[in-house]
């Protein structure tokens, strides 16, 4: 099943840089027909019961399975029917479809034991880089509110006014503003205003270093 999966990959790939090239159809169709005979048997193996059953290790592969046999069998039918997709008022959930058998790919994870666990640590990093995520969300936040009530909307009658108000003159922009100094950190556009807002250069600048510093820190 490894080595079909990554067959079927390939083909997935002529089809989208070669769609005129001949045969592709009736592999996909081949592909479809053992995938849909794999899931057959392992239902008469282990059971309907226990394969839709929630206790069961295997149950999110056993659903994912349900869903990408059934998306190709979807796709089998769309195709029959709208020969001419294209023209058809169901061209986009036919296309829709089609790009998601794509997702067989992610069957190939089951059978490598080692890409498994390699898949399986991304996804703990990923909770990880959720909980980061919305601690800088937090932090970007406050900061914007002291920025726009500091420099944003109190710059009135500065000569750097305009730059200011682009730059801190709602939360949303302020927001914008230190994320893009969060992920690449370059005064060089604020050298010309520090002398003036000395306050302003020792936030920004602790900025970098608490926040962007310390995210790269925590990652």
């Amino acid at each position: 099943i490894a080595l079909t999966i990554i067959a079927n990959a390939v083909c997935l790939g002529l089809e989208t840089d070669r769609p005129d090239m001949p045969f592709l159809s009736e592999a996909e169709q081949l592909f479809l027909a053992i995938f849909l005979s794999e899931l057959v048997m392992r239902l008469f193996a282990i059971g309907v019961q226990n394969y839709f059953d929630p206790e069961e290790g295997d149950f999110i592969w056993n659903l994912f399975d349900i869903i990408i046999v059934g998306l190709g069998v979807l796709d089998t039918s769309l195709s029959y029917v709208h020969q001419s997709a294209k023209e058809s008022s169901g061209a986009t959930l036919f296309r829709l479809v089609r790009l998601l058998r794509i997702l067989r790919i992610f069957k190939i994870v089951r059978f490598l034991k080692q890409l498994y666990l390699l898949a399986y640590g991304f996804l703990e990093a990923a909770k990880a880089v959720f909980w980061v995520t919305l601690l800088m969300i937090v932090v970007l936040y406050i900061c914007s509110v002291i920025l726009v009530r500091t420099v944003g909307s109190g710059a009135v009658g500065s000569l750097h006014q305009g730059f200011l108000h682009q730059q801190f003159g709602c939360i949303p922009k302020a927001m914008l503003t230190l994320f893009q100094m969060m992920s690449a950190p370059n005064l060089h556009d604020y050298y010309g205003i520090f002398g003036d807002y000395p306050m302003l250069a020792a936030f920004l600048i602790s900025f970098i270093i608490f926040v962007s510093f310390g995210m790269i820190a925590v990652l």
